[in-house]
């Protein structure tokens, strides 16, 4: 008889919340670190899982979570920026360079319609030593008093660092012939 009928069909993408998924719990909202508490100049892993918030699987289509933090707008700490993933789980490594007290990590999807947060705290940097590294020439002398032939200016270099031995830097020392 030749008659045929069609019917259009809307697939609304599912509604997606960025947490932590451990088994069958999921916690909303929430960004899962390695550590809590860094040193200065630590580093923790963030991770975020995607998921569908109608029955709260991993989402395993391609999505993009952006990282950031208070001390990554500063510049006091770098964070893995855009992290693509099809796997439902997304990660970024967390690098405290001068940030200290309390930070937030945030990971946004869907320009910042969902988030999720995590929360940690930077040591303060302890100051470990100040050490003699090179002088640029060796030896000089004193000016109208010694030997002409030797120069009456020497380049000294001197590296502060930290309790762990890692060096510092911007910090402003003060030099003062004795």
């Amino acid at each position: 008889d030749g008659q045929t009928a069609s019917i259009d069909v809307t697939v609304a993408p599912p509604v997606l919340t960025l947490g932590t998924l451990n088994g069958l719990q999921f916690t909303r909202g929430e960004i899962d670190l390695t550590t809590a508490n860094l040193s200065a100049g630590g580093e923790a892993t963030a991770t975020v899982n995607i998921v569908k918030e109608i029955d709260n699987s991993l989402y395993t289509r391609l999505e993009t979570v952006n990282f950031t933090s208070n001390c990554v707008t500063q510049g006091l700490a770098s964070i893995t920026a855009n992290v693509s993933t099809d796997t439902g789980i997304a990660q970024a490594l967390y690098v405290a360079d001068g940030c200290e007290g309390s930070d937030t990590i945030t990971a946004v999807i869907n320009d910042g319609e969902v988030t999720a947060i995590g929360n940690l705290i930077v040591a303060p940097l302890e100051f470990g030593a100040l050490a003699f590294t090179e002088a640029d020439p060796t030896s000089i002398g004193l000016k109208n008093i010694s030997n002409p032939a030797l120069g009456t200016v020497s380049e000294v270099r001197f590296e502060l660092t930290d309790k762990t031995k890692n060096p510092i830097k911007g910090e402003r020392i003060s030099f003062t012939l004795a």
